[in-house]
């Protein structure tokens, strides 16, 4: 937790308010850029073809994909 290991050191001394209130500004930045809640349902990484377990026969595989 970023927010509180930058008032853990403000209050240390380690950070000057005014460094522990750019890191603020920052992480604030960072999050809103990161937490993106905004994808089409094919941007998200399934294609709709089973997974194949490392124990699946080759047989099977080749049945799956013909």
């Amino acid at each position: 937790d970023l927010p509180g290991q930058i008032d853990e050191g403000e209050r240390a001394g380690l950070l000057s308010s005014d460094e522990a209130t750019w890191l603020r500004n920052y992480d604030r930045k960072v999050m809103d850029l990161i937490h993106v809640d905004d994808f089409a349902p094919h941007e998200l990484g399934t294609n709709g073809k089973p997974r194949l377990r490392i124990d699946t026969p080759v047989q099977e595989q080749n049945e799956l994909f013909a």
